[in-house]
């Protein structure tokens, strides 16, 4: 990877860390009294699959390993699955249609999936494209 590269993946790990704490603020603020069992654990999860992302993006932009290639593979297949489901989840959610009405859906899984997908390229990357880290893995 050249360093030009890696810059802009060392700056999208640090918009991403903010973007997480931001959401965890804003989350923890804001609360939600009314919510489900199934969507409070919707939360938590998303929040620690996007903590398990964020420590292979780091791995990636500064070149180290973390844990065995295997599970960074494995998680790659069950984050890009989560996300997928999320997005179906919070749509079929939504039954009185508040929030998804019409081209703001169309709109707001658009804005998320371009602000995940270099998340998704650097986890690809790392996980199995990075063999030069995982060559000497125990």
């Amino acid at each position: 990877m050249s360093v030009r590269f890696q810059k802009v993946w060392k700056f999208y790990f640090w918009f991403s860390l903010v973007g997480l704490v931001a959401g965890l603020l804003l989350e923890f603020k804001m609360g939600t009294p009314e919510s489900s069992p199934a969507d409070i654990a919707l939360n938590i999860s998303a929040y620690v699959i996007e903590v398990v992302a964020l420590v292979c993006l780091y791995g990636f932009a500064w070149q180290m390993r973390f844990g065995k290639r295997i599970f960074c593979a494995v998680f790659f297949i069950v984050s890009v699955g989560y996300f997928s489901y999320t997005i179906g989840y919070e749509m079929l959610s939504d039954v009185d249609g508040a929030i998804t009405s019409g081209y703001f859906v169309v709109f707001l899984i658009a804005f998320m999936f371009l602000i995940l997908l270099p998340q998704f390229i650097a986890n690809y990357l790392y996980a199995f494209r990075s063999k030069h880290l995982w060559a000497n893995a125990p």
